[in-house]
């Protein structure tokens, strides 16, 4: 923590970087400030902080550490309006009162995990649309999150609902294609396609979890 810390310092030395989300969501604006040289340096995040970019090398890995050091700023230093969230704080409270040691909620817990399922939920859909993209696809596939889960040891606990074989098997269907996909979105303007892919991709990742919360 205190690394990456002092890594958000030296970020904060230089010009203010502008973290925009409009253009491509999350990955969007972390790809036009890592692409402005604006990504941490990698070597930075080690320890428990080393999961940051497992698997992930070269532009990739950049833009996961800066989308990170994004998150450490804002939750550093932003003001934090608790009363909006992302995902519903009664499916969250039910969850976990299903654990019969679970006795009593306190006001700030439901908060704290519905920040950390945002952030899981983000992260998990900018890893899996990278393999999208190294595919040359357009649309997000349940064998883009497989490839992601497989590349970092910190998804292991989701390995009975997103078998890694199924990672493994689109591998090689796509290598007997021979690079036969074609890219339907060839006439779009690329950002107002990445914009809307990337939205979507979230939207059916998100109703991913909440089904998984569900069934819990």
């Amino acid at each position: 923590m205190e690394q990456a810390t002092q890594s958000s310092g030296q970020q904060q030395n230089r010009q203010q970087a502008v973290y925009d989300i409009r253009n491509g969501g999350h990955y969007g604006a972390s790809a036009a400030l890592s692409a402005q040289g604006y990504a941490p340096v990698a070597e930075l995040y080690t320890g428990a902080w080393s999961n940051v970019n497992q698997g992930l090398q070269g532009n990739s890995r950049d833009i996961l550490t800066t989308y990170w050091q994004h998150i450490i700023n804002h939750l550093e230093t932003d003001n934090h309006d608790y009363k909006i969230h992302q995902l519903p704080l009664a499916r969250i409270k039910k969850v976990m009162k299903a654990d019969p040691e679970v006795k009593m909620i306190s006001a700030e817990a439901p908060i704290l995990f519905a920040k950390g399922c945002d952030i899981f939920i983000t992260e998990l859909t900018m890893r899996a649309w990278i393999h999208a993209e190294d595919n040359k696809r357009r649309t997000l596939q349940r064998s883009d999150i497989a490839a992601a889960l497989a590349k970092s040891d910190m998804f292991d606990f989701l390995i009975d609902i997103v078998p890694r074989e199924e990672a493994t098997s689109h591998a090689k269907r796509s290598s007997q294609a021979g690079g036969a996909a074609v890219n339907n979105s060839i006439h779009m303007n690329h950002n107002s396609a990445n914009d809307l892919e990337m939205v979507s991709a979230r939207q059916r990742l998100t109703k991913v979890i909440g089904r998984l919360v569900s069934w819990s």
